[in-house]
């Protein structure tokens, strides 16, 4: 069937069979041998093989070719440097002549943003109020290399980062020469946009971006905390990008709160996979909190709920009695009498509905 569908598409130009289309190439004489093969089936037939890279030649390509792919294997191995701007307003459209308002403030501010392809922690942002030149680029990025220095970095071909005062200043800090994003090439520099796509969400639900520079810094660094100790991100597993580069054991592997009382402790759970801490069946409750009071910054924890008691006299000892009343606090007062474990201090318990 393959040899079949090759000796069609051989018969009509290349360029002829991408603007026709896949279907166009089986005829009729010979459309009984695709009857249970669709059409993304035969099209995918039809691509030219994937070329690999063998894992020998690997080490050469990425120090001497340049057109190579270079793969992340640590943190600080790969970043990735991109800018972009930030509206003040509704956007940058109007409906004068050009249509445009100019790119600068007040009606935007421009922020270079520092990716590690490894981790996907942001490593550093600065913030701009006109375009900046590739001498600003360099300072903020030789800030942000302060402590540790990448051994490739991936950028596009921006005037800042496409000249030669780049190139020399990465020779300088014992960078390779910079990898290019290729033009019109899907996924190039696809991490880097995808933070830039998160920065701007996060941003976008604040009513009014500040015209001040020093308190629109305040919200971007609160984002990009946020963003590195406590968003969990898929590609990482359910990890966040500090446990990834800090070498960190995940929080979602730490033993888990199970609220089914018939689940079986040696069951497993639903990936990835953690030890039940107590018994099955706690009750549990969510507390919210916001990342320096940002409240579209939130940080959600499940705790276990406690058992909150009330104590009741009988003989020389007070015996504790479970109280599920809701909207109360009560103070459990210090046990006397040959109990070995004493609280010397009055416990304030909140009563939680059961």
């Amino acid at each position: 069937m393959l040899s079949s569908v090759k000796k069609s598409a051989s018969r009509m130009p290349a360029w002829h069979l991408s603007r026709r289309g896949v279907g166009h190439v089986i005829r009729p004489s010979n459309a009984w041998r695709f009857s249970n093969c669709g059409l993304l089936v035969v099209g995918r037939m039809l691509q030219e093989p994937h070329k690999t890279i063998d894992s020998s030649s690997a080490k050469s390509c990425d120090e001497s070719a340049t057109g190579c792919i270079v793969t992340a294997k640590r943190p600080n191995h790969v970043w990735h440097i991109d800018l972009t701007i930030v509206p003040t307003g509704a956007g940058l459209w109007c409906f004068w002549l050009p249509l445009a308002l100019p790119q600068q403030w007040p009606f935007c501010y421009w922020v270079a943003v520092a990716v590690d392809h490894f981790s996907r922690r942001a490593m550093g942002v600065g913030t701009f109020k006109q375009q900046p030149t590739s001498l600003a680029v360099r300072s903020f990025l030789g800030r942000t290399m302060a402590r540790t220095t990448p051994r490739y970095i991936v950028c596009d071909r921006g005037v800042q980062f496409d000249c030669q005062d780049f190139r020399k200043w990465c020779r300088r800090k014992g960078i390779k020469k910079p990898r290019y994003g290729a033009v019109g090439k899907k996924g190039s520099i696809a991490v880097v946009e995808r933070f830039i796509l998160t920065l701007k969400t996060i941003l976008g639900c604040l009513l009014l971006v500040p015209y001040r520079r020093d308190k629109f810094r305040e919200e971007l660094l609160a984002a990009v905390e946020w963003y590195n100790k406590f968003r969990a991100h898929s590609w990482l597993g359910g990890r966040t990008p500090d446990e990834v580069y800090y070498r960190k054991f995940p929080a979602n592997r730490k033993p888990r709160h199970e609220p089914r009382a018939a689940w079986p402790r040696g069951s497993p759970c639903a990936r990835p996979w953690a030890l039940v801490r107590g018994k099955p069946g706690a009750e549990l409750v969510m507390e919210v909190s916001f990342h320096r009071g940002r409240k579209h910054l939130p940080i959600v924890n499940l705790k276990r709920a406690a058992w909150v008691v009330r104590s009741k006299p009988f003989g020389s000892m007070s015996l504790p009695v479970r109280d599920w009343s809701a909207d109360e606090t009560l103070i459990l007062p210090s046990c006397q009498g040959s109990v070995s474990h004493r609280l010397d201090d009055l416990i304030i318990f909140s009563i939680l509905a059961s």
